[in-house]
């Protein structure tokens, strides 16, 4: 998946339940799938919410700053 785990994915398209479910199976939260999230805030300010949702999953699941 060139590169990125399906946690990482979720996250750069801002796919906030599926984040949740992924962490809830036990995904290792990294700061890549952090910085994705952060990418694709960026990249459509329409989707801020989904994203802050995600960075907020992300950070409960442990992912630092």
């Amino acid at each position: 998946m060139k590169g990125k785990t399906p946690l990482e994915w979720a996250a750069a398209f801002g796919q906030v339940r599926m984040v949740r479910q992924l962490l809830a199976r036990g995904a290792a939260p990294t700061a890549k799938a952090l910085n994705e999230a952060r990418a694709g805030a960026k990249r459509s300010s329409k989707a801020t919410e989904k994203y802050r949702l995600v960075v907020d999953a992300l950070h409960a699941a442990g992912v630092k700053d």
